[in-house]
């Protein structure tokens, strides 16, 4: 996506916000999620909220567990348990199973916020409340990026947001009537997409089912407010260890995206099946240093494809949303 300068938004009328749902992606989260949910339920617009949708993917941990003593607390939040740890696959479970099935139309309706966040990341002190005012006031947007309240980058991401209007997948809302655009347009993220920031900041600036009607003004922000999570530390074997597999998932994030991010949203794959095997075949035609992120991203594709022929997603799509 290419940069686009700051545009000035113009209020609406008055308007009072509709209702909230929020949808929670957890996966290997069980000493996170409570605080990422709680800060949800305790922010101002907390009344507003009517349900609160864990979507537990792929754990290995106790999150599921933790997940569901959430849920036996407070009858807001559910819990939706899916075999595949892919946030791509449980952004699609939300939007295109779990929203139908909420208890009336409203949530579907232009006045109605989801709000989308990580189950790693805290809700700064009233910022459900500061996004869903900022969507009620502008009826132009589809959605509202939150501010990144912490971390070494946050600069740098809080320009991204404001000057390119940019969605980071941490934390934004989305109006409920855009969602349902996006669901009877048939709109997916592709199973097996490492991040889905990309696609997300696009198909919240596009009026499917027309795939070229981009408008950067509709995605705003609410000014001080955000998300904010613990960092990361050098001193902490695990937490290197992270760092070093994070890395090789935003190379490999880097190399789909030079060929994702040309795809028209109404074309994209199911999977990333066809896309990952054109990188590891690029990949293959290089000749790479030992230093080189993008080697240890080809040895990892080369074990997902080791005759560039099998499919590594296709084969989930029975379980997938």
């Amino acid at each position: 996506m290419s940069d686009s300068p700051a545009i000035a938004d113009t209020p609406g009328p008055t308007a009072e916000p509709g209702r909230i749902d929020a949808c929670v992606f957890a996966r290997n989260e069980q000493d996170r999620l409570p605080d990422a949910v709680g800060s949800l339920l305790s922010d101002a617009a907390a009344d507003r909220v009517r349900s609160v949708h864990l979507m537990v993917n792929g754990c290995t941990d106790d999150t599921p567990a933790v997940a569901r003593s959430l849920a036996e607390r407070d009858p807001r939040v559910v819990v939706h348990e899916l075999p595949i740890g892919d946030k791509c696959n449980a952004w699609n479970a939300y939007v295109h199973r779990v929203v139908p099935t909420l208890s009336d139309p409203s949530a579907r309706a232009d006045d109605a916020a989801h709000v989308f966040m990580d189950g790693d990341v805290r809700c700064g002190p009233g910022a459900i409340a500061a996004m869903t005012r900022r969507l009620a006031d502008v009826p132009r947007a589809y959605a509202c990026a939150g501010l990144p309240l912490s971390g070494r980058n946050r600069a740098e991401m809080a320009r991204l947001v404001v000057e390119r209007r940019w969605v980071f997948g941490n934390l934004y809302v989305a109006r409920g009537s855009h969602l349902a655009r996006l669901a009877d347009a048939g709109f997916r993220l592709p199973l097996g997409l490492m991040g889905n920031d990309h696609l997300i900041t696009r198909a919240m600036k596009t009026a499917l089912p027309d795939a070229d009607d981009i408008d950067h003004g509709r995605v705003v922000w609410a000014d001080g407010v955000g998300y904010a999570f613990d960092s990361l530390s050098p001193w902490r074997i695990e937490d290197v260890r992270i760092y070093q597999r994070r890395r090789v998932t935003y190379a490999l994030r880097h190399e789909q995206l030079t060929i994702v991010g040309t795809v028209p949203l109404d074309r994209l794959p199911r999977t990333m099946d066809p896309i990952n095997r054109r990188v590891l075949d690029k990949l293959n035609g290089l000749s790479l240093t030992p230093w080189d992120l993008r080697l240890a991203v080809r040895r990892k594709l080369g074990a997902m494809y080791p005759d560039l022929s099998t499919p590594h997603y296709r084969r989930m799509l029975g379980r997938a949303a």
